[in-house]
């Protein structure tokens, strides 16, 4: 498997996931967050952006996000799985980038949710 290509930092989902975080916890993240979400990047072979991208592509017409529940789904699957290597703490740090970044992690969301 693959993972990211480049530092953490150069990819615009995490830039947003640094700025979202921040203006809500009033604090930065820290550099063990970025280093969990790389190793989860490895475990499923692919990059922040292509990882937010996949749950929410751009819309055709221009205006906006679609809704994945089949991409959602699969990386709330992944997530859990990563949490029984990497501990909680760590899978809740992924969590918190899908999150930040309008990927909805509730099961619950999902099932109401259109798409797939």
């Amino acid at each position: 498997m693959s993972g990211p290509q480049h530092p953490m930092e150069s990819y615009l989902s995490v830039a947003t996931w640094k700025a979202s975080y921040s203006r809500y916890w009033g604090e930065p993240l820290g550099p063990l967050m970025l280093e969990g979400l790389s190793r989860f990047c490895k475990q499923v072979g692919a990059d922040p952006d292509q990882i937010v991208d996949e749950c929410l592509p751009q819309a055709n017409s221009g205006e906006g996000v679609l809704l994945r529940t089949k991409a959602r789904r699969k990386y709330i699957e992944a997530v859990d799985r990563f949490e029984d290597g990497a501990g909680r703490q760590t899978a809740n740090t992924v969590r918190s980038f899908l999150v930040h970044n309008g990927v909805a992690m509730s099961p619950g969301v999902l099932r109401t949710g259109a798409g797939g």
